[in-house]
């Protein structure tokens, strides 16, 4: 007999097993960052436990955690709802920008009762979110357009449309360094003085969203629709009726996101609003791989890594080292993501010998 091993395609992937092969991914890619910093005279070791100290162990730390952690959990699970009907949402960091547009247009030009007024700018920009997806999710569920080119597309628009008014009609001329709009009167108001309240406003998103999804005849089609589009339609479930809704929920909790940034974090619509929160909540949605608890975890550790970065700086490494790891990371989950659904199979054959 003779042993030889062949690849045989799993049938379906457990959740357990596509989560620690993704698990064992970030190990592996952290080892071998860590690593390429000891090579090339940095020490990981240390700069890990400085930046932890810092960003666990101080008010200031703790307040910089919430500020990015905040935006990352909602750009995060918009993008995973997106993959709920197997599609990307790639336009999250436009639909920020445009929901942080439309809520800082309401808070600077209109006035009444702060709470009306800060119910009006959540509606507007989760609104205005839901609307800058709308024409790549028409386009995917009619013409089965890709979704990920239009969407990248409407980025580069929202970005411009956005920095025309900060830095034009909107400018407060008091910003001579900056390009920044008006100040926007109403703000959330903050919790222990260390994050606002808006916190609280994600984790009841991130509940519906849960409910939505996993306890709904909406939700069960919707994931339906995501495995197989074709069998859905045998199943009288409307593919494109779902693909629209569902993308234009994940447009409007991208956009909810950029009104937490305005009336939240920095008072004013300004250039560069987002500092990348759409694009890195793709890969918050990838390390999650559709759990919701998932997102809370890979959300949090994406905002140490970030915040570390601060710390990193004063060892001499460039910020822009952060966002390399975090493509590392992405990199390497996608490709476990991918090896999860396959497994080596140990095969045996009858040795055939010849005589003569």
């Amino acid at each position: 007999m003779v042993t030889g091993w062949r690849i045989e395609k799993l049938k379906s992937v457990p959740k357990m097993r596509g989560l620690m092969f993704r698990l064992a991914a970030v190990i592996f890619g952290l080892f071998v960052a860590g690593a390429t910093l000891k090579i090339v005279g940095f020490s990981p070791a240390a700069m890990v436990v400085q930046a932890l100290s810092y960003t666990l162990g101080t008010s200031f730390g703790l307040q910089d955690l919430g500020t990015l952690v905040t935006p990352l959990l909602l750009t995060g699970l918009a993008a995973m709802v997106a993959m709920r009907v197997n599609l990307w949402n790639i336009g999250g960091e436009g639909q920020f920008y445009m929901g942080a547009w439309a809520a800082a247009g309401v808070g600077i030009y209109y006035e009444g009762p702060a709470l009306v007024i800060m119910a009006v700018m959540f509606v507007a920009g989760s609104a205005m979110g839901a609307l800058w997806i709308a024409l790549p999710a028409y386009a995917k569920a009619k013409a089965n357009v890709d979704e990920i080119i239009t969407t990248l597309l409407m980025n580069f628009i929202a970005i411009l449309w956005v920095g025309y008014f900060a830095s034009g009609p909107w400018r407060d001329p008091k910003e001579t360094i900056t390009a920044s709009s008006l100040k926007i009167q109403y703000a959330l108001p903050e919790w222990f003085g260390i994050w606002n309240i808006g916190i609280f406003f994600v984790l009841a998103v991130i509940c519906f969203s849960w409910v939505l999804f996993n306890k709904t005849v909406w939700g069960y089609e919707t994931t339906y629709v995501g495995a197989n589009a074709n069998s859905a339609k045998y199943a009288g479930i409307p593919s494109s009726r779902r693909i629209m809704t569902t993308m234009l929920l994940s447009g409007a909790i991208a956009g909810f996101a950029g009104v937490l940034e305005v009336s939240g974090t920095v008072s004013r619509l300004q250039v560069g609003i987002s500092s990348q929160f759409g694009y890195l909540g793709i890969v918050i949605a990838a390390l999650a791989a559709g759990s919701h608890f998932g997102i809370i975890i890979a959300a949090v550790l994406m905002a140490i890594l970030l915040n570390a970065g601060i710390i990193f700086e004063t060892h001499g490494l460039s910020l822009h080292a952060v966002i390399a790891l975090t493509g590392w990371l992405l990199l390497l989950v996608g490709i476990a993501q991918v090896a999860a659904g396959f497994r080596l199979v140990r095969v045996e054959t009858a040795s055939q010998t010849r005589t003569t």
